[in-house]
């Protein structure tokens, strides 16, 4: 898909699996049933700025594996951009990961907040990171939801042990994911002039009590 796609071509080329299923029914919606998602493309992403090597792979990689079904590429620092990705290093306890939505006049602003993989749980490995980024951008996207089923991208908790979902969970995107994606993209946008009443957010967390590194 290239850059002066139409959004009809881009909800063509979302893959759908019958039989599947999907979780529409836990994304938030708004106005008169609306769905709050992009309505031009490529999606453009802000990456921050002087990561370390290895976590600059992981968001790039996240990046790449929703680009598969939808455009979406990473912006220089010099383009505008419709979602900002930045470390931090406190979030509410048990959090990884958080991204918040706010509307203005209809038009979406979307901030996805990483925990630094340095303030993580001494029992989650650094490579958590890999579903963090990938559930955050789902977020991003438009998959503003969750669903309940622990082998989709976007299950919003980790096991108790990061070990553990490294060992059950999937780290990519699955057809109950992407059939979600395209009911959303199928749904009319927020309404031009629709302002959010308050910021929205949703978060990658864990069970595991946060204990200080």
């Amino acid at each position: 898909l290239t850059d002066n796609s139409s959004a009809d071509a881009v909800i063509r080329a979302i893959p759908e699996k019958k039989g599947a299923g999907d979780y529409f029914a836990q994304i938030t919606r708004f106005d008169n049933g609306t769905c709050a998602r992009w309505a031009s493309f490529p999606i453009l992403i802000h990456l921050p700025g002087g990561t370390q090597d290895n976590w600059q792979k992981v968001l790039e990689n996240a990046v790449a594996k929703w680009n598969q079904f939808i455009p979406v590429r990473v912006a220089s620092a010099s383009e505008p951009a419709d979602i900002e990705l930045g470390w931090i290093n406190h979030l509410p306890p048990r959090q990884l990961g958080l991204t918040n939505l706010e509307v203005f006049n209809g038009r979406m602003r979307v901030t996805v907040y990483l925990l630094r993989p340095t303030y993580y749980l001494a029992s989650t490995p650094e490579k958590t990171l890999n579903q963090v980024a990938l559930h955050e951008v789902g977020h991003a996207l438009g998959l503003f939801g969750h669903s309940a089923d622990s082998a989709d991208a976007m299950f919003p908790l980790e096991a108790p042990s990061g070990k553990e979902l490294l060992k059950t969970k999937s780290l990519g995107i699955t057809a109950r994911d992407l059939n979600t994606l395209k009911r959303v993209y199928q749904t009319p946008t927020l309404p031009v002039g629709y302002q959010s009443p308050h910021p929205y957010g949703w978060s990658f967390g864990c069970i595991s009590k946060q204990k200080t590194r």
